[in-house]
């Protein structure tokens, strides 16, 4: 796993050395860690998903970072077959990443759907500085106010999270 906050740093940033504590502090690392891949779109570890779209529009906008790969794209078809689609390119650079037709998407069947099979997140170790700050941020300001954000913690918490160097 590559989350970096773990039970020992949490502790050692709340100045906290009892054990009397740690079902609680635990509680806010994954509380805080949520709290930051979910404001940023960002997973701390590789994650495999399968994304749906309604439409195809004039692009499929990938909302999950950092991207690791794009797999299988599949449609259903006017006939209302599943279909793999792989006349694509990726524009990635860009927030949210794209994927666009080469020539033009296919005409997708009524109630269908496009599906985008996903592989994202940081590996080991890849975490930047500023989202394990913001973390430790955040689990101080739940455990400072036992579960409520304060509005500092937050706008502490944002501004490292929108200094995050490889974030576009």
């Amino acid at each position: 796993m590559a989350d970096l906050v773990d039970l020992t740093l949490a502790k050692a940033h709340l100045r906290k050395l009892d054990t009397t504590e740690d079902t609680l502090i635990e509680t806010y690392i994954d509380s805080s860690r949520g709290w930051v891949e979910d404001y940023l779109g960002v997973a701390f570890e590789e994650t495999e998903e399968t994304v749906t779209f309604p439409a195809w529009g004039d692009y499929l906008s990938i909302f999950k970072r950092p991207l690791i790969e794009v797999g299988e794209i599949t449609y259903t078809d006017i006939g209302g077959a599943d279909v793999a689609f792989a006349d694509y390119t990726l524009a990635t650079g860009i927030y949210p990443a794209r994927i666009y037709p080469v020539t033009a998407f296919p005409e997708l069947g009524t109630n269908g759907t496009i599906t985008v099979a996903l592989t994202y997140g940081y590996d080991d170790g890849e975490i930047p500085a500023q989202l394990v700050q913001a973390q430790l941020v955040l689990l101080a300001g739940l455990y400072e106010n036992r579960g409520a954000l304060s509005e500092d913690a937050v706008r502490a918490a944002k501004a490292l999270c929108n200094k995050t160097p490889g974030l576009a």
